[in-house]
């Protein structure tokens, strides 16, 4: 070996970007409801929410993402509580009308699994979304009145790969 090889050393590195999260609240573009649904001030997230008394499920409101990477992605959800609140508020994770998860939430209690942005927030599930888009629904099926005010997304992991093979021959 001459002296220059002593001398060669590979670095490298990597660099960790924090999760980003995206929110979209009542009243902005991405969430609709359909009849059945009040505006409220005063109330949830920036100071409004919507609400829809218990019911059949005919009235729903939905927060809809797009152009989202491949990816593991946190769904959350926040509400102002109260005691006339459903304890089975009926939420529904989709990508492209395909059901993800489901999640009943006691909206007679404080989310509590994050803060941020002012709001406490609760996980419905964590999902894999690979075609860009992510919507969230939540009915009036229900014993109570329904919060619909916003919905917290955070990709939280890049999508598992399957196991690698690798074939590997003598070479002799």
């Amino acid at each position: 070996r001459g002296l220059g090889d002593v001398y060669k050393r590979q670095l490298s590195a990597s660099v960790v970007v924090p999760p980003q999260s995206q929110i979209i609240d009542n009243g902005q573009s991405g969430f609709s409801t359909t009849t059945g649904w009040t505006h409220q001030a005063g109330e949830g997230l920036n100071g409004t929410n919507h609400y829809a008394g218990a019911g059949s499920g005919s009235s729903v409101a939905t927060w809809t993402f797009s152009n989202l990477a491949p990816g593991m992605y946190r769904v959350s959800t926040t509400w102002s509580v109260h005691a006339n609140r459903a304890s089975n508020a009926p939420y529904t994770v989709l990508s492209n009308g395909t059901l993800l998860a489901s999640a009943a939430i006691n909206q007679t209690l404080t989310p509590s699994d994050l803060s941020e942005n002012g709001a406490n927030w609760e996980d419905l599930a964590v999902v894999q979304i690979t075609n860009g888009n992510l919507t969230v629904r939540l009915t009036n099926a229900a014993n109570g009145y329904v919060i619909a005010d916003a919905v917290r997304i955070e990709k939280v992991a890049e999508i598992p790969n399957g196991p690698e093979w690798h074939n590997r021959r003598n070479s002799s």
